[in-house]
């Protein structure tokens, strides 16, 4: 009787293990705390596609217990990406862990993650902790979003919405977090806020608020209020010019736009506008005529900017043939050879030129009748 018993026993126990799944197994070692055969049958299980997002899950979990952190994220993100559902809002608690290496990790894994669908939850959960009423999950967020860059277009609203946040730690950070995503946070509007914020703040948030501008990218269509601030505001003077100063290589729009600076009163605004066409190079040549003017402007610093400008266009725009033709006229004899010479390098596209000049062939002044009758030839064929 007792064989019996003891076979039916035997036989009970292998029908339950064999009916027990690798996922069971594992999650009963884990418990037990035998986390190599948990790690052995979770394994197991995520290679027969058995509940894998929780085993992938629990797997990070015995890593994270060994602070193997590497090991643990690697699990935790394929887990993510399987389930964006299943413990997400875990995932983002650990941003804010008292350990660095727990924050970092957990900050490279989120920007690694490609599956869009986990994507839409992660910045799901940004979007939360952005508009959170806590400040250390508004600080958090920030930082993944500096990881993220253009990819977090879809909640750069809520980003710059803190750019008027009434504590001055998010202000900051968001200062510093902005020039991150400069492309995006400037078609959204991020820089005319900032502006604002120059006009209607107290000292250190304009300072600030001038710096950040300053670090972002592509603000040349900006470079007007810069200027102004220069002109208008003497306490913010020298960050404004540092922000001026990076400014890259500014468009013919641009340069149109800060052309009525050529003629400041001011020679140090004069200065400041010229170092800002020079980086155009030969894209300088639709403004030759004001080149022209300057080149014998009375400050010499201003005269001989204007000259090196002019030296490097090499070529003109026949588009300037009418303005040249009007300084042809100037009483500055210095100003109607420059410009003779000018028409005389566009060439035949300068026709309209033609009648002026003969004029001027007749001058009484050899150097002006020489170079007019140059420009005919040159003009002429």
């Amino acid at each position: 009787m007792l064989k019996v018993f003891a076979s039916v026993f035997c036989f009970v126990f292998i029908f339950i293990s064999c009916g027990t799944s690798d996922f069971q197994k594992a999650l009963s070692y884990q418990n037990d705390a035998e986390y190599e055969k948990a790690l052995e049958f979770y394994a197991k299980a995520i290679s027969k596609n058995d509940n894998v997002a929780q085993a992938e899950k629990n797997r990070g979990d015995i890593f994270f217990a060994k602070k193997d952190f590497k090991k643990a994220f690697a699990c935790y993100k394929h887990s993510i990406e399987v389930d964006p559902n299943l413990f997400m809002e875990d995932i983002f608690k650990l941003l804010s862990d008292r350990e660095i290496d727990v924050r970092n990790a957990t900050k490279e894994m989120l920007v690694k993650i490609q599956n869009e669908k986990t994507k839409e939850k992660i910045l799901e959960n940004l979007s939360k902790m952005l508009k959170s009423e806590k400040q250390f999950e508004k600080l958090d967020a920030l930082e993944v979003v500096s990881a993220f860059r253009n990819e977090i277009s879809p909640i750069i609203n809520d980003v710059i919405e803190l750019i008027n946040d009434e504590n001055i730690t998010i202000k900051q950070k968001v200062f510093t977090t902005l020039p991150q995503i400069s492309n995006i946070a400037i078609s959204a509007g991020a820089i005319e806020k900032l502006f604002n914020l120059i006009d209607n703040s107290n000292d250190m948030i304009k300072a600030s608020s001038l710096e950040c501008i300053g670090n972002m990218k592509n603000i040349s269509n900006y470079l007007p209020q810069l200027i102004d601030i220069v002109k208008t505001k003497p306490q913010l003077k020298q960050i404004a010019l540092d922000a001026i100063r990076k400014s890259n290589t500014i468009s013919r729009q641009d340069a149109q736009n800060l052309k009525k600076y050529l003629y400041d009163e001011s020679s140090e605004i004069k200065l400041l506008t010229l170092s800002l066409f020079k980086k155009m190079g030969t894209e300088a040549n639709s403004f030759v005529p004001d080149m022209i003017l300057l080149s014998v402007d009375t400050n010499k610093e201003v005269a001989d900017n204007a000259k090196s400008i002019l030296e490097n266009i090499k070529s003109a725009d026949s588009t300037i043939v009418p303005e040249l033709v009007k300084l042809l006229d100037n009483k500055n004899k210095q100003v109607k050879l420059e410009a003779i010479r000018w028409l005389a390098n566009i060439g035949s596209a300068a026709s309209e030129a033609v009648e002026p000049l003969k004029i001027l062939a007749k001058e009484k002044d050899k150097e002006i009748k020489s170079s007019a009758n140059l420009a005919l030839k040159q003009i002429n064929g």
